[in-house]
């Protein structure tokens, strides 16, 4: 069997959750079927757009360098340009099977060009977007932080208009760090990540929105763009949640009932030794933060809530590279005068296990819905309890009790409260972390059988 994966981007450079799965699939998938990757990476200083035939370690990947964002709304969910780039691919690749992962980035009518020439396809949703229009991805959080529980037209052009030029820093943060704020993003638009923290904020301070946003959006770009999310639900042949609260979201905004379908993750289980024990007394406890720190993640509302329940003798460590949101980081850093904050800076998530070990809770602050966090499925696999906010795909893989806690998101003062209730109690703690080992997870092998099924099956209907 042939199969194609459509990402928005791919490793090595960008090493987020999506991006991450959908490489241990494939290559579990490699192992007895022909697999390949195509995505786009964007770099401003290539001399034109091109398609690239390459590998990343064993997997054969179609990389489309492009120099520039749209400079027009429409054009960020239907292009020409990129849907002859797709054209090219299929006549190259020849799939059986197209896989969508993400399509940010591409063009939304894709699966209506497969449905034309007969090829099946999947999508696995692993955020909103297809529900959201916001730069950000498809947090459906809109601009002041604030959860959309709906989607409402009038609203998205709103957010969209505040935060075309901004970095996505809620108005709750000061003035100060927001116009610094819009000022990074403009120049991370448009300079290399490689280069782009060496250089002054200043060099690009002129650029203008046509550069980086188009015209204003109008009523009619968001119906015209919620006519192509249609048409994708309408193309696809199934759809995929890594969790039933997403599946929900998503038959109430349009995909029929008996297209989409749940199925969690499957995780390379071989990468975590056996759990270790967790700490019995306060001097030994280590909280833990595994992620980008953004203002989405709510990692100022961890900082606020461990400075808030003064544990003596504990230590917090946020595993993220503080370089992608430099402003937001800088403000972590101020909030968080104790010196039992630590910034440990980026990580290879073949590090997790070892990372895992050191970490007697994870705490995962997500102010937006999440999906199915991996962080949570690895620290389940490590043996690690998980403090999450009661929300989304979180609060489902969280047992309040058993193998972690919940509280109110974005509420600092009850993850204050949940932290000290961990501290003070060792019995507890060897209770959460029990229940955290005996979590199953599901693993990629697991996983990429039942993707073979659903290959198989939608082959057999064409």
């Amino acid at each position: 069997m042939r199969i194609l994966f459509v990402i928005h981007d791919f490793l090595p450079r960008h090493r987020a959750g999506s991006e991450l799965y959908t490489y241990y699939l494939a290559q579990e998938l490699a192992q007895q079927h022909t697999v390949a990757i195509f995505y786009v990476e964007f770099d401003p200083t290539s001399p034109n757009n091109k398609l690239n035939r390459k590998k990343y370690l064993d997997l054969v990947c179609f990389e489309y360098l492009r120099r520039s964002y749209p400079d027009e709304f429409e054009k960020f969910f239907l292009s020409s340009q990129m849907r002859l780039v797709f054209e090219n691919v299929l006549h190259v690749f020849q799939p059986d099977v197209v896989h969508f992962q993400h399509l940010l980035n591409h063009s939304f009518d894709y699966p209506e060009l497969l449905k034309t020439r007969g090829i099946p396809s999947l999508f696995t949703l692993h955020d909103y977007f297809l529900s959201c229009a916001s730069w950000k991805g498809g947090q459906r959080i809109d601009q002041d932080g604030r959860i959309c529980h709906e989607v409402d037209f009038q609203h998205c052009m709103s957010c969209l208009t505040l935060s075309r030029n901004d970095v996505l820093v809620p108005s709750a943060l000061p003035r100060s760090i927001r116009l610094a704020a819009r000022i990074y993003h403009i120049v991370s638009f448009l300079v290399p990540e490689k280069v782009r923290q060496s250089l002054s904020v200043w060099v690009r301070k002129f650029a203008t929105p046509g550069e980086h946003g188009g015209s204003e959006i109008t009523l009619s770009d968001m119906k015209r763009r919620h006519e192509m999310v249609q048409s994708i639900y309408r193309n696809v042949d199934l759809f995929i949640a890594p969790s039933r609260f997403l599946q929900n979201i998503f038959i109430a905004h349009g995909i029929p009932e008996d297209k989409i379908i749940y199925t969690d993750y499957g995780f390379d289980l071989s990468r975590f030794s056996p759990p270790k024990t967790v700490g019995t007394s306060w001097h030994q406890i280590r909280i833990g933060f595994i992620g980008t720190p953004v203002f989405h993640k709510g990692v100022h509302i961890l900082v606020e809530a461990y400075e808030k329940a003064a544990l003596k003798d504990c230590c917090l460590t946020i595993y993220g590279d503080t370089g992608i949101f430099p402003i937001y980081s800088a403000s972590l850093k101020e909030m968080s005068q104790d010196s039992t904050v630590i910034y440990a800076g980026p990580f290879e998530n073949s590090k997790i296990a070892r990372i895992l070990s050191t970490v007697d809770v994870l705490v995962v602050p997500s102010l937006w819905f999440e999906n199915s966090p991996l962080t949570i499925h690895e620290a389940f696999q490590a043996g690690v309890p998980v403090i999450t906010s009661d929300l989304g795909g979180m609060a489902e893989l969280v047992q309040e009790g058993i193998n972690g806690l919940l509280f109110r998101v974005g509420d600092v003062n009850d993850l204050a409260d949940k932290i000290r209730l961990f501290a003070r109690d060792a019995d507890f703690r060897q209770k959460l972390a029990r229940g955290a080992r005996n979590t199953k997870v599901k693993s990629i092998q697991e996983n990429a059988r039942e993707m073979e099924e659903l290959y198989e099956s939608l082959l057999r209907k064409e």
